[in-house]
């Protein structure tokens, strides 16, 4: 995992993410996307210019150690395009919400007394997901085993889900005026 991603995702997780450039360039040639933190998890998405010019995706996950956040790896890969255009309506995405994509690397060495309880549940895994949200969708509930959070969908409608362990949350899409327009949806079945 390159440094500079490390060093960029705890910055976000710290003060929030920037509206991202327009699209990639020679000058722009990283963009972070979207973070999520589920307690003591975290991820952030970026989208990256490739050698050749080609967008790619990199997701850094993270675990809270004491008060920092430390990275034990993550993902990334080749990206559509339109990764950083303005969100298409669901008739043109196929849905409210659509499955990208999605991993898991192994946590951080356990602590000592929760390395047991963590290994029980699945949970020294951490896992995300990656989500493309229609123009028509302005938050995202994520209901998952620390409760529910709301996301905030930037203007290209990429986001990022993080759990930790095998109990993966659930996801509806909600309007601006606060209606939910689609099913909740488990992160698991992918492809919805």
């Amino acid at each position: 995992m390159a440094h500079d991603l490390v060093a960029q995702g705890r910055k976000i997780l710290a003060d929030g993410l920037a509206e991202p450039p327009a699209r990639l360039s020679r000058r722009h040639r990283l963009a972070p996307l979207a973070a999520d933190v589920d307690g003591d998890v975290a991820a952030v998405l970026f989208a990256r210019r490739g050698t050749s010019g080609q967008p790619c995706f990199e997701v850094v996950l993270f675990e809270k150690r004491g008060t920092c956040w430390e990275s034990p790896g993550g993902s990334g890969g080749a990206a559509e395009d339109d990764i950083l255009d303005d969100r298409r309506p669901s008739a043109s995405l196929g849905a409210a919400l659509r499955w990208e994509g999605g991993g898991a690397c192994r946590g951080l060495a356990p602590r000592p007394l929760a390395g047991l309880r963590l290994a029980r549940r699945g949970g020294h895994w951490l896992n995300h997901t990656l989500v493309r949200a229609a123009a028509e969708t302005r938050h995202v509930r994520v209901r998952g085993a620390h409760g529910e959070r709301t996301l905030h969908v930037p203007r290209h409608g990429q986001l990022i889900v993080v759990w930790r362990g095998s109990a993966a949350p659930s996801l509806t899409p909600w309007s601006e005026d606060g209606m939910s327009i689609g099913p909740e949806v488990s992160v698991t079945s992918g492809g919805w």
